[in-house]
């Protein structure tokens, strides 16, 4: 979470985003809202460090920017710093009361950590967010549940399937399935990888990709196309990229590295040098 929130700040004060983090501290809401405690405790100690600046500009600009997505609240284990339980009802979990306070908020970005048990026991706390496992997953039980979800009903943009609310995730676990398409899976068991597959077979749910390379070519595609949504690339960035990408592949095959762990910051540094390229970090690339 701090990477992220760092990432976020970063990319601000380099001019390449319009947006802030705001880290906040569940366990300091005690009886509040998030609302509540963004225009109460957090806003008061803000102030205390800018007191030249009127408490109605404060209060104005921290609405707007909520208003507007300027703003992203970043809330790390949601589930285990609550130090006051009282202030969630008997059938309300940690990010049950989350959502109903984020309800408040309804235009804010919202990046929060969890424990996978916690996600189990409270799902609908998760209703409507982007889900992303950090551990690698397990096929097929992970896999499949992982699909699932990216295609659950309550993801926004979702379209309405009545009586086949998963047709397009039962399609794919399907296709993954398949015997022919068994030595692709282990590419899939990064979440990121399988989150631009989702994407992928969201837009074309057809035949699925039966080569290393053709597959390769969707994630590729469909990463842009999610970055897009917030970093937009030149194609000529995206091809001093896919170069350097392919120097690292190569130089992964010359090792005989077949269990596809990624390689260690010292080697890529060799190929893509400490400077160089700015779209690596642009396009927050990761395998």
């Amino acid at each position: 979470m701090q990477h992220f929130a760092q990432g976020l700040w970063q990319r601000h004060q380099e001019g390449q985003a319009h947006c802030l983090p705001i880290w906040l501290n569940p366990s300091r809401f005690k009886h509040r809202s998030i609302k509540d405690y963004l225009f109460g405790p957090w806003l008061q100690e803000a102030m205390a460090l800018e007191e030249e600046i009127l408490p109605a500009t404060w209060r104005d600009s921290l609405l707007l920017g909520l208003q507007t997505g300027q703003f992203w609240l970043v809330l790390d284990g949601i589930d285990y710093t609550f130090t006051d339980p009282s202030q969630m009802s008997g059938a309300q979990g940690s990010l049950t009361w989350l959502k109903d306070s984020l309800a408040e908020v309804p235009t804010t970005p919202v990046l929060l950590s969890c424990r996978p048990d916690t996600r189990r026991n409270d799902p609908r706390g998760l209703a409507g967010f982007t889900r992303y496992q950090i551990d690698p997953l397990v096929y097929p039980d992970n896999v499949e549940i992982a699909i699932e979800d990216y295609f659950s009903a309550d993801r926004p943009g979702q379209p309405e399937n009545p009586g086949k609310p998963n047709a397009l995730a039962n399609a794919l676990k399907e296709a993954l399935a398949n015997p022919s398409v068994r030595y692709l899976r282990p590419y899939l068991l990064r979440p990121r990888r399988l989150m631009l597959c989702c994407r992928f077979w969201a837009d074309q749910p057809r035949d699925f990709p039966v080569s290393s390379g053709a597959l390769y070519n969707k994630l590729v595609k469909a990463f842009y196309l999610w970055q897009s949504e917030w970093a937009p690339t030149k194609p000529g960035q995206q091809d001093e990229l896919a170069q350097l990408l392919g120097q690292l592949a190569k130089q992964m095959l010359g090792e005989n590295r077949a269990d596809h762990r990624p390689s260690a910051p010292v080697e890529v540094e060799k190929i893509f040098g400490k400077d160089s390229p700015c779209c690596v970090r642009h396009c927050n690339w990761a395998g």
